[in-house]
């Protein structure tokens, strides 16, 4: 059961980025399928996330921290090395 939610979420996941090589192909209808892609993803996303054991805020809290600590360090390391200039920015940006 695991294997074919988890093959359904890929394959979402696939016509979702096969949508977006429409100037590869020489014929863009090969392109197609990207509302499907979305409407399979996010399907089988809340049908994971409906069979979660642990507590909510548990559960968020540990997405939260695998999700925001490598956004933290490489924000980090982007303006260690001076690939952001936080001078010019003002707070309505």
């Amino acid at each position: 059961m695991f294997f074919f939610i988890t093959f359904l979420r890929a394959f979402g996941a696939m016509i979702i980025t096969n949508a977006h090589y429409t100037t590869i192909y020489p014929y863009p209808i090969l392109a197609s399928g990207g509302l499907l892609g979305d409407v399979i993803f996010f399907a089988v996303s809340g049908y994971c996330i409906s069979q979660i054991k642990d507590n909510f805020l548990k559960w968020y809290k540990g997405r939260v921290i695998r999700v925001y600590t490598p956004v933290y360090i490489i924000t980090a390391i982007y303006l260690v090395l001076g690939f952001y200039n936080l001078k010019r920015w003002n707070m309505l940006e």
